[in-house]
Formats: structure tokens, C-alpha cells, sequence
């Protein structure tokens, strides 16, 4: 066998049969076959952001697929208006989405949403944060909302990956959640190395403050950009997200 027409392009069994899919477990059973890990027991409710997107709708279908060994008894859903849409309608689209199809009953079950915008100051809720309102105890927050364009100016990147990640921080805080979990990316390495894996640390940013970036960014913003240039960063999604960590 060869590839394409080009007759020196041999293909040994080897490579055949290494190319085979090769049978797995995946969905639901993939993850009930994960053992829980000490202290990852939730045993109580969980609040998500993020969960119309890629990250977040992953993280809530293992939620839903584990929840009984986890013991969650309720997952809210932060859920922005859009385009005039309220958030239970976006819930409504997010439940027919094929993906959940097989844990629809838990998705019935425990599944809420709140209306609120992580960018927006209290999330557009008024002058605070009020209370959770749920009867389950709040005991996890998990923030993957962002967004993730990489073309956004400074002050809007700051505003979407810093600011709203430390008010959801202050969120669970003042709601009383005992696990606040921020999803970050690999991107924050500004030059990655191609011979080493990435370290799970803190992005060095030299002798620059992240407080006093965060700052500038939020305002004209000339002396964070430079700042981001200097330190290699190829874009405004990386920069921030560096900061936000």
C-alpha cells in the first residue's frame, strides 16, 4: 500500500496496524470508570459558569454523568441574556443539545439557571451580590467563562478574563462556597519551550505587578501593552489571562 500515487511512500504493517481506532471507553462511562480522588467529594451544590461553551459544557457533562458519586444536589448554571434571549431559554437549548442526551434524567434533576453577566458590575444584579438561592448549600464555584479571542483590545480582554474572574472569586466567597476552581489555559506561557513540558506554576512576569497591570489595562492602557510586548506575549487573551492568575 502507498500513499497517494507516490510509490516510495511504502506503508509497513506496523504503521497499518498502529493506525487502527483502537476501542474505548468514552461518555458516561468513561467517566464513572474515574476513581474520586481524596477530599473530591462536592456533597452539596455546585455553580458553573461558562456552561454554553466548549470547557464549561464539558465540565457539565461530567458533572451530571458523576453526580451521584460526587454528591452534587444542585448545579446553577450562570447564564448571560443574549441577543434578548434570557437565560432560560439559552438553558432550554443547552438541554437539547445532543451531548446530554444520555444524562438527561440528571440534567432535569439538578440542572437551574441564573440570569447574570459575569463582565457587568454584580453581575447586573443591582447594588450586590445578595444571597445564593438555592436551599442546597453552595460548596463549589467553577469559572470557565471567558472570552477567548485573541484579537481584543487590552481593556476589553482585561475586563472579560480579569475583572470578571475576580468578582466570581468574590462571588464564592461571599456565598460561602468552600472550593473556588478558575479554568485557565496553557496559552498563559508567553514563549513555551518545544523541548519541555509546561509546568503548572505561575507565569513569571519579572519586576512587573499583575495588580498594577490590571490597573493600567483597565484605564489607557499604554504602559500595560508595552509591558505585554516586552514580556513576549503575541496577544491580549494570553497577556490577561497571565494576569488574572
Amino acid at each position: 500500500r502507498h500513499f497517494a500515487s507516490e510509490q516510495k511512500l511504502r506503508v509497513g504493517k506496523e504503521l497499518l496496524d498502529a493506525m487502527r481506532p483502537k476501542q474505548r471507553v468514552e461518555g458516561v462511562e468513561y467517566w464513572r470508570s474515574q476513581p474520586v480522588v481524596e477530599g473530591g467529594r462536592i456533597d452539596g451544590a455546585v455553580l458553573l459558569t461558562g456552561a454554553t461553551g466548549f470547557v464549561g459544557g464539558g465540565l457539565l457533562f461530567a458533572l451530571l454523568a458523576r453526580a451521584r458519586e460526587l454528591g452534587v444536589s444542585k448545579i446553577a448554571l450562570l447564564i448571560r441574556r443574549r441577543s434578548g434571549t434570557p437565560a432560560e431559554a439559552r438553558l432550554k437549548e443547552l438541554r437539547a443539545n445532543p451531548a446530554f442526551q444520555s444524562v438527561l434524567e440528571m440534567f432535569d434533576e439538578l440542572v437551574v439557571a441564573v440570569e447574570g453577566d459575569v463582565t457587568l458590575q454584580h453581575f447586573g444584579w443591582g447594588d450586590g451580590f445578595g444571597e445564593w438561592p438555592h436551599k442546597e448549600s453552595l460548596k463549589a464555584v467553577l469559572h470557565c467563562a471567558g472570552d477567548v479571542r485573541f484579537d481584543q483590545p487590552l481593556k476589553q480582554a482585561a475586563l472579560s478574563l480579569i475583572s470578571a474572574s475576580l468578582q466570581v472569586a468574590q462571588l464564592a466567597a461571599r456565598w460561602g462556597s468552600k472550593r473556588f476552581v478558575f479554568v485557565s489555559t496553557a496559552f498563559v506561557h508567553a514563549v513555551p519551550s518545544a523541548t519541555s513540558v509546561l509546568q503548572e506554576r505561575l507565569v513569571e512576569l519579572r519586576d512587573f505587578d499583575p495588580m498594577e497591570l490590571y490597573r493600567d489595562a483597565m484605564s489607557h492602557g499604554r504602559w500595560a501593552e508595552k509591558a505585554m510586548h516586552e514580556l513576549g506575549f503575541p496577544n491580549t487573551y494570553t497577556f490577561t489571562k497571565a494576569i488574572a492568575e
